[in-house]
């Protein structure tokens, strides 16, 4: 962790294996960290600098994004082929959205209410509504 006042390093926190992606929800000050060889996500606290859960997804997670308006964090699975949502009051995954390729980051649109997933083998984006954790679109 890296303190915001003095932008130094003031704990070394140990996740899984291969930490790829993170994203910090500010609600409850918890950052969650996708480990890409261990299939699982760690949830740190940050007012202890532990981790709190280990939460079990697909395979090679890598994107990882929060979304305020559910409280659920999104974890884009690469090899796996689809994306986990995890519940944030529970730390356990609630769907499981196949995308049938190979996604690799994700991002939140607030005002859309949308996830967006890119996908590395088709050069596309697949858009995923949140209320109904479906696919909506396919952006080239």
């Amino acid at each position: 962790m890296v303190s915001d006042s003095t932008n130094k390093v003031v704990a070394n926190i140990t996740v899984g294996s291969e930490p790829w992606g993170d994203a910090y929800d500010v609600a409850t000050h918890e950052v969650f960290v996708g480990n890409e060889a261990s299939d699982n996500v760690s949830v740190i606290s940050d007012s202890t600098d532990q981790v709190v859960a280990t939460v079990s997804v697909g395979q090679d997670p890598e994107g990882v994004a929060y979304d305020p308006g559910t409280s659920e964090v999104w974890v884009a699975n690469h090899d796996g082929k689809n994306a986990s949502v995890i519940s944030d009051a529970t730390d356990k995954v609630v769907a499981t959205v196949s995308l049938g390729s190979y996604p690799i980051e994700l991002a939140y649109d607030s005002g859309e209410s949308e996830l967006f997933v890119a996908d590395y083998s088709t050069n596309s984006a697949n858009v995923i509504s949140d209320g109904t954790i479906k696919v909506i679109a396919t952006v080239s």
